[in-house]
């Protein structure tokens, strides 16, 4: 899988203490995903926190166009 960053990505993960590699793991392995338009919304929990991540993919490529934690885990995942 090949990753690309925006640079208000690398920004924010910064900021919030998320690294590539959960990232990498939210998209790679996501508890739920949606499409809305040309982008994609993966999410995890991590650590008892909801990890969003927003990109695009294209031809293979994932461009990761920001990420961000959430507490509020049943916003963004359903419990089954």
């Amino acid at each position: 899988m090949i990753v690309i960053y925006s640079k208000h990505a690398e920004r924010r993960m910064e900021e919030r203490g998320i690294s590539r590699t959960i990232v990498e793991a939210v998209i790679g392995n996501p508890d739920t995903k949606e499409t809305q338009s040309n982008q994609k919304r993966a999410v995890k929990i991590v650590d008892g926190k909801a990890i969003i991540v927003i990109y695009r993919e294209t031809d293979g490529l994932k461009f990761i166009i920001t990420a961000f934690a959430s507490s509020r885990t049943k916003r963004y995942v359903s419990e089954s």
